[in-house]
């Protein structure tokens, strides 16, 4: 799941399955997709990311397949620690700049932009109704707008997702994330620990945590992990320390999620199917107090552009 720049997203649904983690194959036109491990595309491949999100009163349903990978959507690994690495944005430079429709690549060639893509009927199965979307040029951009009893999904379900001109993906689905950590201390040399009600095992299930403190300012990085979904998780502290050498902006955050994924190709690259909850923590930092105006500073400090009282 709070990023430099938004993938493309298409939401989709899950079918009731066992809960025993036995592996569930969805078929289109001769196709097998098969829910099982958890997986995900690599940041160079990805074109497209099918989400279907547990949201706090519904569950949404909607995204985007492109062309291509954007440049800009592929982050530089800086630092590695346990299940955790430290990224950057890349640093992406063309001389002369780029024109319209163009963008600048890592090797410094302006390349087309990619752009969303029609991949005809998408066909969600198994949700608590039905989902069929299309997408309207120029945007193609897909989004359920019909009747989704809500939580459209439970915990081990199967998920199948088919497009008439696309791939076939499978998943599984996942309970609604509880986290018990209600404000996350990130400080220098002292673990940061967060905790949560784990779900029942399945070998597609995955926690992602997501770990930015220069929201609105300073040298932008993020700390990104992927690790079980067992109740507690410490990221590593090289890491954070990292992290707070490049600065802070006002109203860090921390999110957790918890998410089934499996993949499929297409000629352009891999597209993700996700079902996800997720939950946005708050950061403290010693010394910080962010701010939306002078009214949320003490005395004479006044709210900076970054958002923090200074």
């Amino acid at each position: 799941m709070r990023r430099w720049a938004a993938i493309a997203l298409v939401l989709f649904g899950c079918s009731g399955g066992s809960d025993d983690g036995d592996d569930t194959t969805v078929s289109r036109d001769g196709g097998t997709a098969i829910a099982g491990a958890y997986a995900t595309c690599a940041d160079d491949a990805r074109v497209g990311q099918l989400v279907l999100e547990l949201r706090a009163s519904f569950t949404s349903v909607q995204g985007a397949v492109t062309d291509g990978v954007r440049p800009i959507d592929v982050p530089v690994v800086d630092r590695e620690a346990g299940d955790c690495r430290l990224v950057s944005p890349p640093t992406l430079f063309c001389d002369p700049a780029c024109g319209a429709g163009t963008t600048c690549s890592a090797s410094g060639q302006c390349v087309a932009l990619p752009s969303n893509q029609d991949v005809g009927e998408v066909t969600i199965t198994g949700l608590t109704a039905p989902v069929t979307m299309t997408a309207r040029a120029p945007v193609y951009f897909y989004n359920f707008l019909g009747d989704l009893p809500h939580p459209a999904f439970a915990h081990g379900d199967a998920i199948g997702m088919s497009a008439t001109m696309g791939p076939s993906i499978a998943t599984v689905g996942v309970a609604a994330l509880e986290v018990t950590t209600s404000s996350l201390a990130v400080a220098r040399d002292v673990p940061s620990t967060l905790e949560w009600t784990p779900a029942a095992a399945d070998d597609g299930v995955r926690m992602e945590v997501e770990l930015s403190i220069a929201n609105h300012g300073g040298t932008p990085g993020r700390i990104l992990c992927t690790t079980d979904d067992s109740g507690a998780f410490t990221i590593p502290v090289e890491l954070t320390n990292a992290l707070l050498d490049r600065g802070f902006s006002g109203f860090p955050s921390v999110t957790l999620t918890r998410q089934g994924a499996g993949t499929g190709d297409t000629a352009n690259g891999c597209v993700e199917l996700i079902a996800r909850s997720e939950v946005v923590v708050p950061i403290e930092i010693p010394g910080l107090t962010s701010c939306s105006t002078d009214d949320d500073c003490r005395g004479a400090e006044t709210c900076q552009p970054d958002l923090t009282c200074g």
